[in-house]
């Protein structure tokens, strides 16, 4: 179903490409720091958390992934004019970052500081 898109629908790849892609960047980041073993926060950062390397991996691979499939969906929608499915994409994208947060605080609910 193709449809001409009203400016809301063209503006909402606006605001979700930059924040998908620094989701992405971000939690991609944490994921290779933990792969290679990079010192520092994000390369030991399970280790405050009370995970193991593999757990924490899958986490920021997860995230990072939907990340990536939010900005596939939105080029793809945007591309075939597909109104109805770039408004469902934004409110699915509301809902991942909300679960974000959610996760993030449970996360922070499990720190140990060391020292």
């Amino acid at each position: 179903m193709q449809t001409e898109l009203k400016l809301y629908h063209k503006i909402l790849p606006v605001i979700i490409f930059p924040l998908c892609l620094l989701i992405l960047v971000g939690y991609g980041w944490i994921g290779y720091a933990i792969i290679t073993d990079r010192p520092g926060a994000n390369g030991s950062w399970y280790l405050y958390l009370k995970l193991s390397k593999a757990q924490f991996f899958i986490y920021n691979l997860i995230i990072s992934c939907i990340a990536l499939g939010f900005v596939v969906m939105q080029t793809k929608y945007l591309l075939t004019k597909q109104s109805q499915l770039l408004t469902r994409t934004f409110w699915a994208f509301l809902i991942f970052i909300g679960l974000i947060i959610l996760c993030e605080i449970y996360l922070q609910t499990r720190f140990v500081g060391k020292g």
